[in-house]
């Protein structure tokens, strides 16, 4: 059984807090980000910006970059 805010985790992953969009999941840096498939918005859990700046500061952006934002 879930726990509540999981529970609520999970609901607000399926819609986009900006427009009506869907969010999928795509793996970048070895993080798991969330994007709408209409406005494109990048949406991430708290905390996750912060281990992908760290991540960034400590060597060159993957290959991967240039497949997420075409």
């Amino acid at each position: 059984m879930q726990k509540p805010n999981a529970a609520k985790r999970e609901e607000r992953i399926l819609s986009c807090p900006r427009c009506p969009g869907k969010l999928g999941s795509f793996s970048f840096m070895e993080f798991i980000l969330d994007r709408c498939e209409i406005c494109d918005g990048i949406w991430l859990y708290e905390g996750k910006l912060e281990g992908l700046l760290r991540r960034a500061a400590r060597g060159p952006l993957e290959p991967s970059l240039v497949d997420v934002f075409p």
